[in-house]
């Protein structure tokens, strides 16, 4: 039976890359000139290991940080800074977890959120991820014309949109479209649906619930 697995990994090379180039653009900044700054990342646990001098240049370190993870594809949502930093010495030292994988508690608001949803699949907790499951792909729909052929199936058109809720009867209101380019989102908002744009395959699951669960 097809299967796909729903996830949330940082790639350990992006993170590093991230905490690189962070680590270059502070000690090269006037008012960081001749601080202390120590980021110490252990791959093995997904942990980042602070130093500053101060608790106001560890705020703006974090941030930076999480800035520039941001461009290598590491949602912001992917750092816990919610542990307490402290003064040791004439540092401040402070831990921040990167998450890597599925939470239990988001893993099971995904698996209700499937079985919730009426879809012929079957929703299970595999470790930090959920496996879904189905019995057959409902159908594939695709352009098969050039871009000067201005059809209404190529995206930014809606076309397939309303295609496949006809011949599947699928509420394009209850929908969302899930896309990684602003044709797809354009695509999504003139049939009907909610559009959500994905610019990396890291993704926090979090920040899918807070979009897809009804308030």
């Amino acid at each position: 039976m097809p299967s796909f697995d729903i996830v949330s990994k940082v790639e350990a090379q992006a993170l590093e890359n991230a905490v690189n180039v962070t680590t270059k653009e502070i000690t090269n900044r006037f008012d960081f000139k001749g601080s202390h700054v120590l980021i110490n990342l252990d791959k093995k646990e997904y942990l980042l290991k602070i130093e500053t001098e101060d608790d106001m240049k560890m705020r703006q370190l974090i941030d930076v940080l999480i800035s520039r993870a941001h461009k290598q594809g590491i949602a912001p949502e992917a750092f816990d800074a919610s542990k307490e930093g402290g003064q040791s010495g004439k540092t401040w030292k402070k831990e921040v977890k990167v998450k890597n994988g599925l939470a239990q508690e988001d893993a099971k608001k995904i698996v209700k959120l499937i079985k919730d949803s009426g879809m012929k699949v079957q929703a299970s907790i595999n470790d930090d991820m959920v496996r879904v499951t189905g019995k057959k792909i409902d159908g594939f729909y695709y352009c098969i014309h050039h871009t000067d052929d201005n059809c209404t199936c190529r995206k930014p058109e809606p076309g397939l949109f309303f295609r496949a809720s006809s011949e599947l009867r699928i509420d394009l209101k209850q929908s969302f479209m899930i896309g990684d380019s602003d044709s797809d989102i354009i695509a999504a908002e003139r049939a009907g649906c909610k559009g959500i744009k994905i610019e990396s395959d890291n993704v926090d699951s979090s920040y899918l619930i807070k979009i897809i669960t009804p308030r």
